[in-house]
């Protein structure tokens, strides 16, 4: 007899527990189809609060992609008006960037402040983060959110990642290197400057000859080395945090590159895109990185915070990166 209460016991508290499981279940998928729809309205504000009021799903993709998408909704981007109407402004060649900076937010953007670029990062960071950091470099990555996600799961996350970074990069690209309507690098409104930053600060000698050196930094040359104040702290030497952001903005879109199946998107060859800024940075790495002793995470490094800790002291680095890079594919 007391067995068999026992049995009973032990039967109820299970069904109890699984029927608990199973509402939670249901509970969750009617919030997701509530944000869905405040989404598919436009209704930014009340998508995000929800999304905020939940409990962090780890492990959920839905989860992320919802949080990212109630962010990106308040920033003004959507994936769908990204494919009617920016992603056939991408470019490949050596102005890559240049063709980013004509992206309507890209060209929207005026103040450091602009509320679009700061969501546009919040969204960002919830994707790029949802699989975690790694141990020892302390760095998200693509292959992370798979091993988290599953192949299915991280391509639905990756592919949205990448639109928004096309984007973030694209705004960072017109603000800092002050680009007008056609791309051309210091030939906005914004600013003055030709550059995104003031590089003969630093008084090194071979970054000021990079500067010079066959145009290939397009508008900023030495003789017309100005940078955007933005990208100061206010007494000509590089704010480091934002400067930080942008690397690892540029690192996480080649990130997922690099990790994603490339074709052509809507007259976009990705391939070529890719392989254009690879031989950029291979030559970066070779002919600076190598030489210098400069650190190879430079290329790598994913995580601002850890970017900011790492390059602390070491600005010139940083500056380098800006010149080789930035400076070299925005130079219409």
């Amino acid at each position: 007899m007391n067995k068999l209460i026992v049995f009973s016991i032990y039967l109820l508290t299970s069904i109890l527990f699984t029927s608990c499981g199973v509402d939670e279940d249901i509970e969750l998928e009617r919030s997701y189809l509530s944000v869905e729809d405040h989404l598919s309205t436009g209704d930014c504000d009340k998508a995000l609060s929800k999304m905020l009021a939940m409990k962090e799903q780890s492990g959920d993709a839905t989860y992320y992609k919802l949080l990212a998408s109630s962010y990106a909704c308040k920033a003004g981007f959507s994936v769908t008006e990204f494919f009617l109407n920016e992603i056939t402004k991408i470019t490949t060649g050596g102005d890559l960037l240049s063709s980013m900076s004509t992206f309507t937010l890209a060209q929207a953007m005026t103040d450091i402040d602009d509320l679009s670029y700061y969501y546009l990062g919040k969204a960002i960071d919830v994707l790029t983060y949802s699989g975690g950091v790694g141990p020892a470099t302390k760095d998200p990555s693509a292959t992370l959110r798979k091993a988290t996600f599953g192949s299915y799961g991280a391509a639905d996350i990756n592919s949205f990642l990448m639109y928004m970074l096309f984007v973030r990069n694209g705004m960072s690209m017109a603000f800092f290197g002050n680009s007008d309507a056609l791309g051309s690098k210091g030939a906005g409104t914004v600013g003055t400057n030709e550059c995104l930053f003031a590089y003969s600060y630093f008084g090194d000698g071979d970054l000021d000859a990079y500067i010079q050196a066959g145009g290939v930094t397009g508008a900023c040359d030495d003789g017309a080395d100005t940078g955007s104040i933005d990208l100061t702290n206010g007494d000509s030497s590089l704010h480091l945090e934002r400067a930080c952001a942008l690397v690892t903005d540029f690192n996480n879109l080649l990130d997922v590159l690099e990790n994603i199946t490339l074709g052509d998107i809507t007259d976009v060859d990705l391939t070529t895109f890719l392989a254009d800024i690879s031989t950029v940075r291979q030559d970066f790495v070779d002919n600076v990185i190598t030489p210098k002793g400069f650190s190879n995470s430079l290329v790598t490094i994913k995580n601002q915070t850890q970017c900011v800790t790492d390059f602390t002291g070491s600005e010139l680095q940083i500056a380098y990166y800006m010149a080789a890079l930035f400076e070299t594919l925005h130079s219409r």
